[in-house]
């Protein structure tokens, strides 16, 4: 992907091209091509009451968000928040949001391709899906400035950074023996990085300490024999426990999800 400079830069040549023909990136620039001159979506832009004069192509109100401008220039920022902001109810202000942010997420994608399975594809493909719905949830009412950068930031972490570091912590909690027998257990309707918050998010909201500590014990190496002998009970209960920990966590799974 190219980004073109902005200064003078005429209607028919588009902002962002590409060389490929194939794959997500030509097709979301094809998409845009056709988006940014249709007269429906025009007419809606300009009902947003955005600062400067009416849009006549949707390449506008992305130089205005700051396409290709200073990254500190806070008219810009400014634009692209309000923006933002419309985009949690509105499906073209977030395309608008992808459009105006999708070199930076594509130079992402470059470097966390190279440490991805699949590759550049497979990490374009998590990225785009994750910032739009980061652009979509944004808290606009928090986060007033910097907004391309934490956009693209928050879109990165949550694609490929925060369900390994819940799952580290989960692992800490739990050990891996035991989160592969409640991933085998407790993974009927729910996929294994949904699983893996569900059970950091239980630990943390009030999981039965009882069994979070026979966990923790199982987890650090202690047999089921050994816990048994140092609670004064038989092996068969303990294993009645920990199916019962497991069986709490699915309830639990219930009532998060």
């Amino acid at each position: 992907m190219t980004q073109n400079p902005t200064h003078h830069l005429p209607h028919d040549l588009p902002l962002v091209h590409t060389r490929v023909s194939t794959g997500a990136i030509p097709e979301l620039i094809r998409e845009w091509t056709l988006l940014s001159q249709n007269s429906e979506a025009l007419r809606k832009v300009n009902t947003w009451n955005l600062p400067g004069t009416s849009i006549v192509n949707l390449d506008d109100v992305l130089r205005r968000a700051g396409f290709g401008r200073p990254a500190d220039d806070d008219d810009a920022d400014h634009y692209l928040w309000l923006l933002v902001c419309i985009a949690a109810t509105d499906t073209l202000a977030a395309r608008i949001v992808l459009q105006r942010i999708m070199p930076p997420i594509l130079a992402v994608a470059r470097r966390r391709g190279r440490i991805t399975s699949g590759g550049v594809n497979v990490a374009l493909s998590e990225l785009i899906g994750m910032s739009w719905d980061v652009i979509r949830t944004f808290p606009c009412e928090r986060r007033k400035s910097k907004i391309a950068s934490n956009l693209v930031r928050d879109s990165e972490y949550h694609a490929f950074v925060r369900h390994q570091r819940l799952r580290h912590v989960a692992e800490s909690l739990i050990g891996n023996e035991m989160m592969s027998d409640v991933i085998a257990v407790a993974s009927e309707n729910t996929g294994e990085s949904e699983l893996t918050e569900l059970i950091y998010h239980a630990l943390q909201a009030g999981y039965d300490p009882d069994h979070a500590r026979l966990l923790l014990r199982l987890a650090d190496g202690q047999d089921i024999e050994d816990v048994a002998a140092s609670l004064g009970v038989s092996s068969r209960t303990i294993r009645t426990r920990r199916t019962r920990a497991v069986a709490d966590l699915r309830q639990m799974r219930q009532l998060l999800l």
